[in-house]
């Protein structure tokens, strides 16, 4: 009995000792754990720092709190617990059941292009798994470890960049896939889901979106199968905006891999600009990538798709979309060793495209689109080619008509400092057309390059027109071939700048230099400018009329012409100022025998475009005839307030002596005719006679009044017009009676007319009036004048025979001489009417 008592108590000691020391095992885990091997594992890991605490310890599971590695007051990855469960058996076969990771936040910084997480030493990190030789070899083949099912929680990444900070929560799921139930696992699965918020990580990108993702990794065929579904989607790159077509429908993209070939496809989202489009592939297509040992080849197509309610839908967008449309684009590419080439290309829509902007349309077809890229490593040369066909502009005051508008052009690859593209859009055979102004067989060719040049470096392009790239062959104005143009387009900065030459056809010699720009201001608004001047301003003009219009033919034009002024466009309307200047100018038409001397003109236009002026402007001139009739010293003041409407302030001249003004008119050609009545101030009655025909006369007597001229119907009236003596204020005349007599009508014969035509040749009358009335074809002249004969007339009373004409003395004396002369004068022939002036007049 002692025996067995002996032994008992020894196996009660030794089980008791046994039992302590796995009490002591087991208390000492947790510290050993926290103290030396978490530490140990994160220091491998490449974390310099880290600090932790075991917070649960048994035969099924861990549980660790407060992780923090790197910095312990400012960490850059915390986590508030990882629980890990296990079984003693499953931990002898290398498997833990599940590991649940909770409270995780992630300082990472995005800085000089590169992500990192501060206080982790990740050259370190790389270093530990970068073995080598057999050892990887056996590790990929055959994972030391399996876990049942990884999961993270209530994850975030605090990412810094630049002086902002993102917020990113994240979750994740990691599991196991096994096939026909093998112990280890032939695969791990991920599923993950990530919430950024507005995160403008890198430059000139803002990421929002909700992202759910999946992935599956097969360790024995190295297949790989991804999936991203992206909802909410607003990302946003410059002046582009990535979002989803529908709420409804998000984007979703996948990848596989199955040995060398590589899979993606995605099905459709939208991008946003001032020309939206949606971007899709078909269900059954695929971008495709063929990879062998030195080679890759890929191949696929996607579907830009213009899409009428994308567009119209939209109100930040001011462009409307007549008909969706669908551009199918083709891409393939590969590489060789270092060496790669791609190409992009389309045949364009299947209809044209019509967009609307108020009242404004515009329709084009695009017909081809081409790119094509080589090179080798990260350097390279691309060509491309784009064309568009029947383009159409309609607006309220201009359309526009390019039956071909090309694109073609290359570039050099290299890296973002060095890479350049340089391009020429090619315009044949355009017209426009606003109102009575008409281009035709435009022809241009404008040179566009990347990275835009500097300003600085274009002076010497701006002055070189020797390679005119625009040139307009037939410029119209009302209906007139004004001339033509070349010019010289040059990019500055992003603006397109342009020098160029108008050469007149309607006045010949005349050319006007003209330099401006087209672009967008800092709001991105279109503007243009066009500043022009006379190329000669000095250069003395002649040329003939007749090539304004056929009415002008035989009108030749001899002087000094200047031109001056600019065009603006501010993004809503046009504004255009000019000078025109005329000296030392004579306008002859010796066939009409019109001649208008000494023309000067300072004309101040303040709408050139549409021909209006300012107010109070002056034309001068020395001296004008037409016919007979001549006046000089003129000057007009006016306006023109339109192309068909011209406002007569005020004007005056000299003439027969005297001063002729008229009063406020506004002139407007057309079949209305037109009305003017001129006042006439002490014009000598000699002279004016002289000037309608009426006599050959000289003498110092004035008369006044007014002359109303009427145009109407292509005929020159004048209506009850009447020149007067001033009451109390004679006048001698002294008529050619050769001249007056053969003309007058109503005179008597015989003594009569005798003592007239003596008495007419050295006249004083007290008062005399002029009376002129058109009738017909003809003008209608009444003279009336009362006087008496300056000298004694040769003539003499006899009882016998009453009056005679006396052959000696005595002479008689004649108190009061009542005359009345009836003309009539064809007027036709008195301003030479006839000669092509009817149409002259009747010329808008």
């Amino acid at each position: 009995m002692s025996y067995i008592k002996n032994i008992a108590i020894r196996s009660f000691f030794i089980s008791g000792i046994i039992f302590f020391l796995l009490c002591g095992v087991y208390f000492s885990i947790p510290v050993i754990l926290e103290k030396k091997i978490l530490p140990l594992l994160f220091n491998k890991a490449g974390f310099v720092q880290s600090t932790g605490k075991i917070r649960k310890f048994g035969f099924t599971g861990l549980d660790v709190t407060s992780v923090r590695l790197g910095n312990p007051e400012n960490p850059s990855i915390s986590l508030d617990s990882i629980r890990i469960d296990y079984s003693l058996m499953g931990l002898a076969r290398r498997h833990i059941k599940k590991i649940i990771i909770s409270g995780v936040e992630i300082r990472a910084e995005f800085k000089d292009g590169k992500m990192g997480i501060p206080g982790i030493d990740f050259g370190k990190l790389f270093r530990n798994s970068s073995n080598t030789g057999r050892e990887q070899q056996t590790v990929s083949q055959r994972i030391p470890i399996n876990i049942g099912e990884l999961e993270i929680r209530h994850a975030a990444v605090l990412l810094k960049s630049g002086v902002e900070d993102f917020y990113i929560p994240f979750s994740m799921r990691i599991y196991p896939v096994f096939e026909n139930k093998e112990e280890q696992p032939s695969g791990y699965a991920i599923q993950y889901r990530l919430d950024p918020q507005h995160a403008n990580i890198f430059y000139g990108v803002r990421i929002k979106s909700r992202i759910n993702g999946s992935a599956m990794y097969n360790f024995t065929t190295s297949d790989l199968a991804l999936r991203l579904d992206l909802t909410d989607m607003d990302v946003v790159y410059n002046d582009l905006q990535f979002k989803n077509t529908s709420k409804d429908v998000p984007l979703i993209i996948t990848i596989t891999r199955t040995k060398n070939i590589v899979q993606m496809h995605f099905n459709r989202f939208s991008v946003m600009s001032l020309l939206p489009f949606e971007v899709s592939m078909n269900p059954d297509s695929h971008l495709t990538v063929n990879m062998d040992e030195d080679t890759l080849n890929a191949e696929g197509s996607v579907k830009v798709f213009l899409k009428k309610e994308l567009m119209n839908n939209d109100p930040h967008i001011g462009l409307k979309l007549g008909q969706s449309a669908e551009l199918p684009i083709f891409l393939k590419g590969e590489t060789q060793g270092k060496q790669w080439r791609f190409s992009l290309n389309s045949a364009g829509t299947s209809h044209p495209l019509t967009f609307s902007r108020g009242t404004e349309t515009m329709t084009l077809f695009p017909k081809e689109l081409s790119i094509q890229g080589e090179g080798l490593n990260t350097s390279g040369s691309l060509q491309f080619d784009a064309n568009l066909i029947h383009v159409r502009y309609k607006g309220d005051n201009m359309h526009i008509l390019i039956p071909l508008v090309s694109l073609q052009g290359s570039g050099l690859l290299n890296s973002t400092e060095s890479s350049s593209l340089r391009a020429f859009v090619q315009i044949t055979d355009a017209e426009c057309a606003s109102h009575d102004f008409n281009a035709r067989k435009i022809q241009a060719k404008i040179p566009i390059q990347w990275p835009f040049p500097a300003s600085e470096d274009n002076d010497s392009i701006a002055e070189d027109t020797n390679y005119p790239y625009v040139a307009i062959d037939d410029i119209n104005y009302g209906g007139i071939n004004i001339g033509s143009i070349v010019a010289t387009p040059y990019q500055n900065g992003a603006n397109l700048h342009f020098t160029g030459l108008f050469k007149g056809l309607l006045f010949p010699g005349f050319n006007v230099n003209f330099k401006g720009m087209a672009g967008l201001n800092d709001e991105n608004t279109f503007i243009s400018k066009v500043d022009f001047n006379s190329a000669e301003p000095e250069k003395t003009l002649q040329f003939e009329l007749s090539s304004v219009a056929s009415q002008f033919s035989g009108i030749f034009f001899n002087g000094i012409a200047d031109i001056r002024g600019n065009w603006s466009f501010d993004g809503t309307r046009g504004t255009s100022t000019g000078m025109v200047l005329l000296r030392n100018t004579k306008i002859d038409s010796p066939q009409k025998k019109m001649t208008i001397e000494g023309v000067e003109l300072q004309l101040a236009m303040s709408d050139l475009l549409n021909l209006r002026s300012d107010p109070g402007q002056v034309l001068k001139f020395q001296r004008f005839t037409w016919g007979d009739i001549e006046i000089s010293e003129g000057e007009a003041s006016f306006q023109i307030e339109s192309p068909s409407s011209l406002f007569l302030k005020k004007s005056s001249f000299l003439w027969c002596g005297g001063n002729v003004y008229t009063h406020g008119l506004r002139l407007k050609p057309g079949n209305d005719g037109l009305d003017i009545i001129c006042y006439c101030d002490r014009l000598r009655l000699a002279t004016v006679l002289k000037q309608f025909h009426l006599a050959s006369a000289e003498g110092e007597g004035s008369v006044n009044g007014r002359l109303p001229i009427s145009y109407k119907n292509g005929e020159i009236k004048i209506a009850d017009g009447f020149l007067y003596s001033t009451p109390g204020e004679g006048g001698i005349i002294r008529f050619n009676t050769e001249t007056l007599i053969p003309g007058a009508a109503g005179t008597q014969k015989g003594i009569q007319t005798d003592v007239a035509m003596e008495a007419l040749k050295d006249f004083h009358y007290d008062w005399a009036k002029l009376s002129l009335l058109s009738k017909g074809e003809d003008l209608h002249v009444y003279l009336q004048m009362e006087g008496a004969p300056v000298n004694l007339l040769p003539f003499a009373y006899t009882k016998k025979s009453g009056l005679v004409k006396a052959k000696g003395e005595p002479k008689a004396r004649f108190q009061k001489i009542l005359f009345h002369f009836n003309f009539t004068l064809p007027i036709d022939e008195l301003l030479h009417y006839s000669a092509g002036l009817g149409e002259l007049l009747q010329y808008q």
